[in-house]
C-alpha cells in the first residue's frame, strides 16, 4: 500500500530542500487544488510542471481540495477547469471534482447540520461531475491523464450507490472521501460496501479495480485494508499531530509508540505573561540541563509543571481545571523524560536538533518534530507492508 504525503506549499518558488530530499518518507505526493493560487500555478508551470517544481520523480496525485470548500454549496470551479489545471501542471493522476458530504458545515461563522436534501444534492453533484469528467476524457485529449472517481456519501447506502454509479461509468480507480474523522468501525464498513459493489462486476473487470483512501492515517488496520483492494492512501496527520495533538506529538516506529512533547509556553505572546519571562527562560534552560544529565528527572518535571501552573493561572484558567491538567501532564511528561526518545532516534532531524525536537514551542521546533513524525510513520508502514 502506497503512502502519499500531503504537500502544502509555503511559497511561490521551490523550497531549498524538501522533506523527501532529507530522507525517504513517502511513496508519492498529493497536492490539493485549493492550496494552489494563480501565482503559484504560474510558477509551477514555469518550472516545467509539478514534478520538477517538487524535484520528485515518483507518483503524484492531485485532488480538487474538497475539504477546503466543504462549507460552500458547490465547488468553486468547473469540471473542465479542474482537468485543464491537472494537465497544465502535469499532474498525472487526479481526483474528479467532488464535494464532501459532512454532518455539519459552518456558514457565516455559525455551525449547522446539513439537511437530508442538502446531502442528496451534494451527492448528485459528485455523480454528475464524475459523469462529465468521463465524457470529457473520452471526447478530448488530456495527455493520458488518469482520474480517480471519488466515492462520497453520508451513510452506507449512499456510499454503496455512489460506488455503483462510478463503476458503471468505467472508473477503475476509486477514492473514498469523507472518512478522516469517522470511527474505524464505520470506515471499515464503508470500504466493505464499496468492495461488495466491485464484486458484482465480471471477474476480468473487478481485478483491475483499485481503491485510494483520502485522509487516512490508521496504521493498525492497514493489513486488513490491503486485502480489500486498498492500494494507496494520503494523510497529513503525522505532520500535524506534532503541534495539534494534546498527547501524541512525537512518534516512534518499530514498535509504534507516541510521546507527549514538552510544552514550554511563550510569554511574549500575551501581556499578562510578561512577568513570567525569567521563569520561562529558566524552565527552558532546565530542559537543556536535563538532556545533558546535569539535573534529575524529578527536578525537571517539577520545574515544568510549576511553570505551566503559573501560565495557566495568569491565563485565567480555573484552579480545579489547572489541577486536572497538571495531573495529566505529570504522567505524560514523566514517560517522555524517562524514556528520552529523542536520544534513541537516528534520523537527521533528531541528530541535529537534540532535545529541541521534543520541546513544544516555536514553529521551528514543532516543524522539526513534524518532519521526524512523517519519517517514523513511513518506517512503521514499511514494516507492516513486509509482514
Amino acid at each position: 500500500m502506497k503512502f502519499y504525503f500531503v504537500w502544502t506549499p509555503w511559497g511561490k518558488e521551490p523550497e531549498d530542500r524538501y522533506l523527501w530530499e532529507v530522507f525517504p518518507c513517502c511513496d508519492g505526493i498529493l497536492i490539493s487544488r485549493g492550496y494552489v493560487d494563480s501565482e503559484l500555478e504560474e510558477s509551477i508551470v514555469k518550472h516545467g510542471g509539478i514534478g520538477k517544481f517538487l524535484r520528485w520523480n515518483g507518483p503524484i496525485i492531485g485532488d480538487s481540495g474538497a475539504w477546503l470548500y466543504k462549507n460552500e454549496d458547490e465547488p468553486p470551479y468547473s469540471v473542465r477547469e479542474l482537468l485543464d489545471y491537472y494537465v497544465r501542471l502535469k499532474i498525472p493522476v487526479g481526483a474528479h471534482l467532488d464535494h464532501a458530504i459532512f454532518k455539519t458545515v459552518r456558514v457565516n461563522g455559525v455551525k449547522r447540520e446539513l439537511t437530508l436534501e442538502e446531502k442528496k444534492r451534494r451527492w448528485r453533484i459528485n455523480i454528475e461531475n464524475a459523469r462529465e469528467t468521463i465524457e470529457l476524457l473520452n471526447k478530448e485529449r488530456y495527455n493520458g491523464l488518469k482520474i480517480i472517481g471519488v466515492v462520497q456519501g453520508w451513510d452506507l447506502d449512499s456510499y454503496r450507490k455512489a460506488a455503483r454509479e462510478l463503476l458503471k461509468m468505467g472508473y477503475d480507480y476509486l477514492g473514498i472521501g469523507g472518512i478522516a474523522r469517522r470511527p474505524t468501525s464505520q470506515l471499515m464498513e464503508i470500504v466493505e460496501v464499496v468492495n461488495k459493489e466491485i464484486d458484482r462486476l465480471p471477474v476480468e473487470k473487478r481485478r483491475k479495480i483499485k481503491i485510494h483512501l483520502f485522509g487516512f492515517a490508521r496504521l493498525h488496520i492497514i493489513p486488513k485494508l490491503m486485502k480489500m483492494r486498498v492500494v494507496s492512501f494520503d494523510t497529513a496527520a503525522p505532520l500535524r499531530q506534532a503541534w495539534e495533538s494534546g498527547e501524541h506529538n512525537y512518534h516512534f516506529a518499530n514498535p509504534w509508540r507516541s510521546y507527549t512533547a514538552i510544552r514550554i509556553r511563550l510569554t511574549r505572546v500575551r501581556k499578562v505573561r510578561k512577568h513570567l519571562a525569567k521563569m520561562e527562560k529558566e524552565t527552558l534552560e532546565t530542559m537543556y540541563r536535563y538532556s545533558k544529565g546535569e539535573v534529575s528527572m524529578e527536578y525537571t518535571l517539577n520545574k515544568l509543571l510549576e511553570y505551566e501552573r503559573k501560565i495557566l493561572e495568569v491565563d485565567g484558567v480555573p484552579p480545579k481545571k489547572i489541577d486536572k491538567i497538571l495531573s495529566l501532564l505529570r504522567k505524560r511528561y514523566e514517560r517522555t523524560l524517562k524514556d528520552r526518545p529523542w536520544e534513541k532516534c537516528s534520523c537527521p532531524v533528531c541528530r541535529e536538533m537534540g532535545v529541541d525536537v521534543i520541546i513544544f514551542r516555536e514553529g521551528w521546533r514543532n516543524g522539526a518534530r513534524a518532519h521526524h513524525n512523517v519519517r517514523q510513520f513511513y518506517l512503521e508502514l514499511d514494516r507492516i507492508r513486509k509482514v
